[in-house]
């Protein structure tokens, strides 16, 4: 959060970046154009990360829009908001609240964006298991 706004925080947070699965996620993030979504998970604006952690820290979903979270984590190839829980996990967090609350999507939707949106870098159609897949819990 002490970053300065006009900072970029770049690479892959557990794994070497793979070159196909990239190409895969910046072309598959097009589709889903939205201010949102970073056009790069290899490179996020450090002021997106900052809006994205605000709305994991003020977006209170309904119990219905709940189920939705829940149902669209239990669809990504690493059945939580990232493969760890680093700082892109509850950016991640905070996205999928974004585009469960303000946006409206369904749990496929959101589950698709967050595995485009995924920066733990590896290769295409590999996870991780992570320990925790709680949505609540401090940065």
């Amino acid at each position: 959060m002490s970053y300065p706004d006009d900072m970029r925080l770049q690479g892959a947070c557990c794994n070497p970046l793979d070159m196909a699965k990239y190409q895969h996620q910046v072309t598959g993030l097009r589709a889903f154009a939205n201010p949102d979504i970073a056009p790069d998970p290899y490179d996020i604006a450090v002021l997106l990360a900052k809006r994205l952690f605000a709305y994991d820290n003020t977006v209170t979903l309904t119990s219905t829009q709940q189920a939705v979270y829940d149902k669209a984590i239990s669809m990504t190839d690493d059945k939580a908001p990232c493969c760890c829980q680093c700082w892109r996990w509850y950016m991640t967090r905070g996205l999928a609240k974004s585009l469960i609350a303000q946006h409206g999507m369904d749990a496929p939707t959101v589950a698709q964006i967050i595995d485009l949106a995924n920066g733990c870098g590896g290769k295409l159609g590999a996870s991780t298991t992570p320990s925790v897949s709680s949505t609540s819990g401090s940065k």
